[in-house]
């Protein structure tokens, strides 16, 4: 398989914003807490960092030969499985805490991302 320069562009950024979450993820509480002071903003924020994740893998995944669908259910498992992933990495940070709710967070945003793309794939075929 191989990539356009453009599409690996986008999979270099979306592996750096991958290694970003996770650094993110093994910050203590009060240091993340500083930027999220209440819930709604921390769900929000879970979204919006999901659904960049999510539109960089699009975008760096659209040169494949492959349909939409499976440009769109590669970019969406893996940016669950991050979240997962980042969620079980608190495990191991003693002020945080790993929570569902943040992964149902990630995913939305994911499928938001995931949902304009292919919004914008079709306006523009």
């Amino acid at each position: 398989m191989t990539f356009s320069k453009h599409a690996k562009r986008y999979l270099l950024l979306a592996l750096i914003w991958s290694v970003f979450l996770l650094f993110l993820s093994i910050q203590p509480a009060d240091k993340v807490e500083i930027f999220l002071p209440f819930d709604l903003l921390a769900s929000l924020a879970h979204a919006a960092v999901y659904f960049i994740l999510a539109a960089l893998l699009c975008l760096a995944l659209r040169f494949w030969k492959y349909s939409i669908l499976s440009v769109v259910l590669v970019s969406f498992i893996y940016a669950v499985v991050w979240g997962i992933v980042n969620e079980l990495v608190q495990f191991y940070e003693p002020t945080r805490s790993p929570s569902v709710s943040d992964v149902i967070s990630d995913a939305i945003g994911a499928a938001l991302a995931i949902s304009l793309f292919i919004w914008w794939r079709k306006r523009s075929m």
